[in-house]
């Protein structure tokens, strides 16, 4: 196999022989002669057949960017997506200014929000997941990246969990929240992620409404409550909101324009 053999290639699949050879498009054109390594070239035939087989590109790379910083990612993780940037954005906005603020990410899963709160505000916070396979990934990137988070195995309703929070400035989550309806109409590529970590029962509602029953008590006067929500779940997340005692509920849309965080204070 050499370069020249790469240029045919496009889409998810011209990433991954960038990534898989180290040749960019540039050297491809260059050095068009150039031969890949036998051993090089058999991984980059591997990798493109679990494309091929329906593999997700994130987790045949082993890892993806999040608002420019690389996270581990593989099978039992949910795989980063720019549209959690919004919920990120309201956080930061809840945060700022408060001097020594705690937070805490709920459902972490590889830790992006914990780690971007962390690092990019220079504050101390905590990340809750159930899954032995995503809190692997959770631990692994906040510890490499030298976030301060205190990462937490277990489900967030549990006294494992709660009992080792302080009082919290803000407690951000983006929880499983894909309808009953909707799971079956899911891409395949899609279903090769947990659904423990997309399924948030009929209405897609069960952890909005249960995190803002139990975390009310951990969130300090002033503090704030975010969410990531599906892209028709506003209206319905902002009434459980306000029902639980939050006021001041804001918003946030994603780059396509869906509403697609909320913000709100106690």
């Amino acid at each position: 196999m050499r370069a020249q053999d790469l240029l045919k290639l496009g889409g998810e699949e011209r990433i991954i022989a960038e990534e898989t050879t180290g040749f960019s498009r540039q050297q491809m054109l260059l050095y068009p002669q150039k031969e890949i390594p036998e051993e090089i070239a058999e991984l980059l035939e591997k990798r493109l057949y679990e494309l091929k087989e329906g593999r997700p590109l994130q987790y045949i790379l082993g890892y993806w960017e999040f608002e420019g910083r690389r996270f581990e990612v593989g099978e039992g993780v949910l795989i980063p997506r720019e549209d959690t940037s919004a919920l990120v954005a309201l956080a930061k906005e809840a945060l700022r200014g408060k001097k020594d603020a705690v937070f805490a990410d709920l459902g972490s899963g590889s830790g992006i929000i914990a780690a971007t709160l962390s690092l990019d505000l220079g504050i101390k916070g905590y990340a809750a997941e159930k899954s032995e396979k995503a809190f692997k990934y959770l631990s692994k990137n906040t510890r490499n990246l030298g976030a301060q988070v205190t990462a937490l195995c277990g489900d967030m309703f549990s006294e494992d969990v709660l009992g080792k929070l302080p009082p919290l400035d803000l407690v951000a989550s983006n929880p499983p929240y894909i309808t009953a309806d909707e799971m079956k109409e899911l891409d395949s590529n899609v279903l090769r992620e947990p659904q423990e970590a997309l399924f948030g029962g009929n209405d897609g509602l069960d952890f909005y409404r249960e995190i803002c029953k139990v975390y009310y008590g951990k969130i300090k006067e002033g503090g704030a409550l975010a969410f990531e929500v599906g892209y028709k779940q506003a209206d319905a997340v902002a009434e459980l909101m306000k029902a639980a005692g939050f006021k001041n509920i804001k918003e946030q849309k994603d780059i396509n324009g869906i509403r697609r965080a909320l913000c709100a204070f106690k």
